[in-house]
């Protein structure tokens, strides 16, 4: 017998939402706003906590966030009367060669990544394996034949227009370089509970 211990889950799902209108909005953002914020963005654009409550234009996309996280939440096996709340919400809009370094959401319990547009080769989502420094020394490649979820340091996530992808806060994280010649624009956000 052999059992799976300590999985880590993420979740995906492909959203129907209007996003040229939420490109629309971002690109806005950044001519309004041409300072941003620096974060883990190398290069690119950062918004400052975007205003989503009032923001009617990303009502229906909270809308479909906190239904999805729920479902995470649920799949988890967390309390059924915690009710999701998101935090914070902020774009980034990321041209050719930028990228995001490795970083965590420290103080939420999930976060994730909506792809408003995600041009082939825009940037992918690179989740690290909470033991990877561990692994480098005594899981070496070299005794790997199949590199896969169960021995890999890293595991890529494609950055697809329409998707949403879910995961806990404290997984390190890193978004590829932007080998297009066009311009990649991802929501992110953090949630946390409440009791109902």
């Amino acid at each position: 017998m052999i059992d799976e211990i300590f999985p880590c889950c993420i979740f995906s799902k492909d959203l129907d939402l209007d996003n040229k209108s939420l490109e629309k909005y971002a690109l806005f953002l950044k001519k309004e706003n041409q300072g941003g914020v620096t974060k883990s963005n190398q290069g690119g654009y950062h918004t400052f906590d975007l205003p989503f409550l009032e923001e009617e234009i990303l009502t229906p996309l909270y809308n479909e966030l906190i239904k999805c996280l729920d479902d995470y939440k649920n799949h988890l096996h967390f309390k059924q009367n915690l009710k999701s709340q998101i935090e914070n919400m902020w774009i980034i809009i990321n041209d050719e060669n930028d990228y995001n370094l490795s970083h965590t959401h420290p103080g939420s319990v999930f976060s994730g990544v909506y792809y408003i547009n995600a041009p082939e080769n825009s940037g992918d989502i690179v989740f690290e394996n909470p033991s990877a420094s561990y692994m480098q020394y005594d899981w070496n490649d070299t005794y790997k034949e199949n590199y896969n979820r169960l021995n890999a340091e890293t595991f890529f996530y494609k950055a697809k227009t329409g998707k949403l992808i879910l995961f806990p806060s404290w997984l390190s994280h890193r978004v590829t370089s932007n080998l297009s010649n066009k311009t990649r624009i991802a929501l992110s956000f953090n949630s946390k509970f409440y009791n109902e």
